[in-house]
């Protein structure tokens, strides 16, 4: 993943987190397989988008009033963007400042990241676009990755 020298500077914590604690997440074998599952990344392409330095880029953006085609959104995925996922300014601030919205609940009642489970949310977007792949599943390929991996949707 990548996140420019701005946003570095604008929010430490988040890119800390984004460079030294996404690429772990490489390691769980549940994750890795559900984006297979939902964003049609391989096991290889997966690790590499967590790998620090890699596509895609990380851009902190307002997502509050419509501007991802929802009135809100955690975070964006556009086709005409293809390297890069949108997070929304509000959850990035709130990460930055360890609000307790920074953080959701999973079905089993583990804490995990609104922004952590975002990022994976709009991989599997990115993943299909980048493989040419449409999403077939019933619901929406990033939802069905969270409940798929959380047991809900956290994000």
């Amino acid at each position: 993943m990548k996140f420019s020298i701005a946003d570095r500077a604008t929010y430490p914590k988040l890119y800390r987190y984004i460079r030294y604690s996404m690429p772990q997440v490489a390691t769980v074998g549940t994750i890795i397989n559900n984006l297979q599952t939902y964003g049609s990344l391989s096991a290889t392409q997966s690790r590499h988008a967590l790998a620090w330095g890699n596509n895609p880029l990380i851009i902190i953006t307002p997502l509050s009033t419509g501007q991802c085609g929802v009135p809100a959104a955690n975070g964006c995925f556009r086709a005409a963007s293809p390297d890069q996922i949108e997070i929304a300014l509000d959850r990035a601030l709130e990460f930055e400042n360890g609000d307790a919205a920074a953080t959701e609940l999973t079905s089993s009642g583990r804490s995990v990241y609104v922004v952590g489970t975002t990022i994976l949310h709009e991989l599997c977007h990115w993943g299909r676009q980048l493989n040419g792949k449409p999403y077939t599943g019933i619901g929406e390929e990033g939802v069905d990755f969270e409940v798929a991996t959380y047991g809900r949707n956290v994000g």
